[in-house]
This record gives structure tokens, C-alpha cells and sequence, in this order.
């Protein structure tokens, strides 16, 4: 429960973006007022795994629970978000970074000028590089040396080369890491605290300078009221568990929940007339709108198997090398291909899910000497729709998608558009497999199959721009429409970025949006 009901910030949403806002607002912003230390809130609806970072090694507290994902850090998204039956998603203080770590790269270059391009946003590179440069030495990023490496990374990386494609290795932030690969990438953090999140690079930080962090609690409205001829946050209405409601107070609210961050604002009012109807009290049509992100449509369809190759991933998966594959000079049929296999749904990693593979015969003395003959011979990718080499697929020209108020997003993955990139991708791996030397290649030759719905990696709802035709908040995070709203998570983001789009990307968005706040309304020059 919260310990006052009246602050200087409220934090919803303590994941990326959210535990880097409030802990760098708290590090070095002051109270414009009178100089003093401010009293920030970061709420989080999930639970606090707390605890000081030890580098490489881990803490007890920790360690035993990072091992499998805790039954109360992840809940079911919604179903007709996310693949019907196996799609979660997770809570905690240290949001998303608690499942993926701090996996992805920076807006690429060209990345800014699309974001310009898109809403006239001032986000330049210029004006992100500190924000970059601060959170890769915070997370210690690097690439994995050559030596660490597998011959299947560099014949990945060689035969892309020779069909014409510019290879890079894959940017991976960790600190002591031993590589000891016990853990899968989609199992939640690393037990020996070596795979960055924002739970042990800034939510430590967060607390020492004064952060309140209150778990397991709900925001359900943010309290919008007239203030003279302007609409403005005053608070929140929050939910502990099963208590009832309760309100709080705060002169700036900072919204960075992702995705849910468009529920939350629909279910305080403020969104497009259309869908909120007599629950409208501030209109903007673009709340909500203009979703883009990787379609799951996309993922996966070819898997192959090899003799001569080691797949093991150093570290827990996503190392190696990457390309691009673009259709046209803005990147609007983008392919991101990079080598790591990714073993969400969990990959070939010991001899269980060897013997229970696709590629194995049924039960019986056929498996018995196929496991004994094979096991210690064959080497392969891993055999499911969601590994490697995975592709991500950028900017689609696609129609957008939207959010609508039971969560739901409507989107069309059976678009021609997605439709014919998606058997180009098909086609590029086969060909890259049968490269490789691939033994056996399996999967959809036709591209229209497995056609999974929703999006990874969703932004866009609240974009940012200079103009509230096409958004939601300035380029500054602030709300066009509601003073002291702030809106600082993937949800602002113009464009989805076309490099891999995991969490470095909404860190480092979140890191630049505490450097403008501080800047804007927390400085000692303006007492």
C-alpha cells in the first residue's frame, strides 16, 4: 500500500521504461520548489523480487526463483492479442526485462529519420546518443568474442555474406557472465545476476534514493479533471490485491505500462469517441491507433537439421550474427535474420526434448536406436516455429493496427502485403538452410500456412509527434491534451525500430525521457 497519498510523481508500471524513469528522476532531480528530494511512487502490479545486484554471482533470495518462471510473475494476455493458448506475459517489478533480460539493439540510424518522417519528432541521434551511451555502459554491452562462438554462427554468417547480404554480430548485454547456457533466453533473468534487467540495474538505485516501490497493486484510472480551461492528471484510483479502491495524488503521472498503458487511459477516459462512447471525457482518436510491431504471422515455418553443426547457444541463446533484407530504400518490408536460436517453447537442449521431437520416429525400438545412434551425432536447429534463425519483420506497409477496449487488437495478419513477405522470408531461409548443408529442411513451402495472429513487440498507441492530428504525446512525453500526463514506454515509439526490437530500444527511450523531464521540471536552476 502506498505510504503517503500525495507525491511529486506517480510511476505506473515499473518495467523498462518505468524503473529507469523513476530511478534516474530520483538520482538527480530535486523539487523545483525548494531543492529537496522528491517523493516518486513507482507502482507495479506484479511482485518485487528484491534484492542488491552481485554481478556473475547472484543472491540466495534469487537465485532458486529465476531457476523456472514463478506461477505469479506471468499472467495469459489476451487471446486475441497474442497466439490463442500459449502466448503470456509478465509482471514484476523489472517488467518484460524479468522474462527476456535486455535483449535488442538502439534505434538504428535510419530509425530517427523515420521516426522524424512519421510525426515529426525531434528524437534525433544527436539528441539520443547520451541516452544510448549511458545505458550501454550501465548494461555492459558487447558482443560475444569470436572463441565463444560455434561454426554454425560463422557459416551463417559466411553464407550470407556470399548471397550478397552485410553481416553484424549480435549486441548482448550481460556483466561476469560465465556463458554456462543453463538457463533458456525466454526463462525469466539469469540466477547468477549476469543477463541485465532493470529489476538490478536501476530499481537498486530507485530505492536508495528514496523510490517508494509498492508491488501487487493496480492502477485502474488516472484521475482527470478540469483545472480552469485545461484538462489535467491529479492522481490516481489504485487496488491492492482484493482491498478496495483507493486514490492518490501526485503532481506529475508517468505513464509506462506498454500495451496496457491504452487500457489504462481508456478506462480513465481519455481515447477516441468511437470506442469510449458515453466514457469519454478527452478525445483523441490517435489514443490507442496506428499499432505497429512484428506480425506473428512471421515468425518461424522452416526448421532444419544438420550433422556436422553444434547449435548450442554460449550464454542462453540470440548470439552470433544478423542481416537485413530490405525491399525498397525507406525499409518498409524490412527483414531482420539473425542466427540465434531462440528457444522459447524450448529448444534442443538435452536429450528430453530430442526424443520428443518432430524429427524423432515413434516410441519404440526404432526411437530406442535412433536416440543411441543419433543423439551424439546429429546436430540441428531447434524444431519449432519461434527459433532460429529467426525473423523479425519491420515495418510492414501494411495497415496498422488498433487497440480496442477489451484489449483486443485489430489488425489484419492476412494482409497481401504480409502475406507475400511472409513466403519471401520462408523462401530466404530454405535457401540459406540448404547453404548451410542442412541434412533435412522442414516447414510451410507456401508461405500461408501457421499464420499466427497479433504482434510482438506492439508500439505506437500513444505515439509521440509534433502534432495532435497524428498523436498522442509532444516530443517531450508530455500529453497534448492533459497537462502533467506523461507517457514514456513503447507506446510513444512512431515507427517500430528495425533492428531486433527488444527491450534495449524502450531503455533507451526511457532513459532519454527522464534526461527531458529532469530537464524540463526537476533542475535546481529552477527553484
Amino acid at each position: 500500500m502506498l505510504k503517503e497519498k500525495s507525491y511529486d510523481v506517480i510511476v505506473v508500471g515499473a518495467g523498462f521504461a518505468g524503473g529507469i524513469v523513476a530511478a534516474k528522476i530520483a538520482q538527480e532531480g530535486l523539487d523545483p520548489t525548494n531543492g529537496e528530494r522528491l517523493k516518486i511512487a513507482l507502482i507495479e502490479s506484479g511482485p518485487y523480487f528484491k534484492g542488491k545486484p552481485r554481478w556473475g554471482y547472484g543472491i540466495p533470495s534469487r537465485r532458486q526463483l529465476f531457476t523456472h518462471i514463478p506461477q505469479d510473475m506471468r499472467q495469459r494476455a489476451s487471446a486475441a492479442r497474442r497466439a490463442p493458448g500459449g502466448w503470456w506475459t509478465h509482471i514484476g517489478v523489472g517488467g518484460g526485462s524479468l522474462m527476456w533480460g535486455a535483449k535488442g539493439n538502439p534505434p538504428d540510424d535510419n530509425d530517427y529519420e523515420w521516426w522524424a518522417r512519421e510525426t515529426g519528432v525531434d528524437w534525433t541521434r544527436e539528441s539520443m546518443k547520451p541516452a544510448v551511451d549511458e545505458l550501454l555502459r550501465i548494461w555492459n554491452s558487447h558482443t560475444i568474442p569470436d572463441k565463444l562462438l560455434q561454426e554454425y554462427h560463422f557459416r551463417f554468417r559466411d553464407v550470407a555474406q556470399s548471397m550478397g547480404y552485410k553481416t553484424e554480430k549480435i549486441l548482448v548485454h550481460r556483466k561476469n557472465c560465465i556463458m554456462c547456457g543453463s538457463l533458456y533466453e525466454a526463462q525469466p533473468q539469469c540466477r547468477y545476476d549476469a543477463k541485465m534487467s532493470t529489476l538490478l540495474s536501476h530499481i537498486p538505485a530507485a530505492e536508495d534514493h528514496g523510490v517508494e516501490i509498492v508491488p501487487h497493486t493496480k492502477v485502474e484510472q488516472v484521475i482527470i479533471e478540469k483545472r480552469g480551461a485545461q484538462w489535467a492528471a491529479t492522481g490516481v484510483w489504485y487496488r491492492e490485491k482484493d482491498a478496495p479502491a483507493q486514490k492518490a495524488e501526485a503532481k506529475k503521472i508517468i505513464l509506462a505500462s506498454g500495451a496496457s498503458t491504452v487500457s489504462l487511459l481508456y478506462a480513465s477516459g481519455y481515447g477516441p469517441r468511437d470506442l469510449l462512447g458515453d466514457q469519454l471525457i478527452v478525445e483523441n482518436p490517435n489514443v490507442g491507433s496506428h499499432i505497429e510491431g512484428h506480425p506473428r504471422a512471421m515468425l518461424g515455418g522452416v526448421t532444419a537439421r544438420f550433422k556436422d553443426l553444434i547449435v548450442h547457444e554460449p550464454g542462453d541463446g540470440n548470439s552470433g550474427f544478423w542481416f537485413l533484407d530490405d525491399k525498397d530504400s525507406q525499409g518498409g518490408e524490412r527483414l531482420f535474420v539473425f542466427s540465434g536460436s531462440d528457444s522459447q517453447s524450448s529448444g534442443f537442449w538435452g536429450a528430453h526434448t530430442y526424443a520428443l521431437s518432430e524429427w524423432a520416429p515413434e516410441f519404440g525400438h526404432k526411437h530406442k536406436a535412433w536416440m543411441r545412434d543419433n543423439w551424439k551425432v546429429w546436430r540441428h536447429i531447434a524444431g519449432g516455429s519461434f527459433r532460429g534463425p529467426l525473423v523479425i519483420y519491420s515495418h510492414s506497409s501494411a495497415p496498422k493496427g488498433r487497440i480496442l477496449p477489451d484489449e483486443s487488437l485489430e489488425f489484419d495478419q492476412e494482409h497481401p502485403i504480409i502475406k507475400k513477405r511472409r513466403k519471401e522470408s520462408l523462401d530466404l531461409l530454405r535457401s540459406l538452410f540448404e547453404k548451410m548443408g542442412a541434412q533435412e529442411i522442414r516447414g510451410d513451402t507456401e508461405g500461408d500456412g501457421s499464420l499466427r495472429p497479433g504482434m510482438i513487440h506492439e508500439v505506437g498507441g500513444c505515439r509521440a509527434g509534433a502534432d495532435r492530428k497524428n498523436s498522442v504525446v509532444n516530443s517531450n512525453f508530455e500529453s497534448h491534451d492533459i497537462a502533467n500526463l506523461f507517457i514514456v514506454d513503447s507506446m510513444t515509439h512512431p515507427r517500430v525500430t528495425s533492428l531486433f526490437s527488444g527491450g534495449a530500444v524502450v531503455a533507451v527511450v526511457g532513459t532519454f525521457a527522464a534526461q527531458r523531464m529532469i530537464k524540463n521540471y526537476f533542475r535546481r536552476s529552477q527553484i
